[in-house]
């Protein structure tokens, strides 16, 4: 489904998994606060243990080029292998921004 065409999206504390399954499931999206917590995701991994996993991993990050470098022309679009320490300043502020 794409994003333009998703509309209102419900916000459903403690939705339970039958109520998840009769009500969402392959119709719309919902967000389930605190939903995830449980998951490895958010409860083992770190940015720690994912420099130790991932050290050497190159995350394919797509650039897009400034408008006004180009004379207000719209934006031109890349693809760039970046390495993983390279992105984890940023990985950082995102990560505190969810927890």
């Amino acid at each position: 489904m794409p994003a333009s065409s998703i509309g209102p999206v419900d916000l459903r504390p403690g939705l339970t998994a039958d109520k998840f399954r009769n009500e969402y499931a392959n119709r719309k999206p919902v967000v389930i606060p605190g939903g995830a917590k449980r998951l490895a995701a958010a409860c083992e991994w770190t940015l720690d243990s994912l420099r130790r996993a991932a050290s050497g991993a190159v995350v394919q990050v797509k650039k897009t080029g400034d408008v006004a470098a180009r004379g207000g022309r719209s934006p031109s679009s890349s693809w760039a292998g970046v390495p993983l320490p390279v992105l984890m300043p940023g990985l950082r502020s995102y990560f505190t921004y969810v927890s």
